[in-house]
C-alpha cells in the first residue's frame, strides 16, 4: 500500500493512453478500476484485500482525473475567449 500514490498516477497514465488509442471516455472509470486491480494484484499477489486495494487505487485515479479536469471549468473568461481557446487547442 505504500506505493499507492505512484500506482494511482501510473493507472491514470495508462487510462489516458487507452483514451488516446480510442477508448470512449465513458468507459475510462471502469478501465481505471480494472487496471488498478490487475496491477496491484500482479505486484502483491492474489487475495481479497489486494483486489480491494487495487480497486481503490483505480477509483483514486478516477477521482484525481475528475478533480483535475474540473479546475478549468470555472467561467473566468468570456464565452468568446473560451471558444477561441477551444478551437486553437485542438490544432
Amino acid at each position: 500500500m505504500e506505493n499507492a500514490i505512484v500506482m494511482t498516477t501510473a493507472v491514470l497514465g495508462i487510462v489516458q493512453a487507452f483514451k488516446i488509442a480510442g477508448l470512449p471516455a465513458k468507459y475510462s472509470p471502469i478501465v481505471a478500476i480494472l487496471v488498478g486491480a490487475v496491477i496491484y494484484v500482479a505486484m502483491a499477489g492474489i487475495s481479497p484485500a489486494n483486489i480491494i486495494t487495487g480497486v481503490v487505487i483505480g477509483l483514486s485515479a478516477v477521482g484525481l482525473y475528475e478533480s483535475g479536469s474540473r479546475v478549468g471549468d470555472k467561467d473566468l473568461i468570456s464565452p468568446q475567449e473560451k471558444e477561441a481557446y477551444l478551437r486553437n487547442r485542438n490544432k
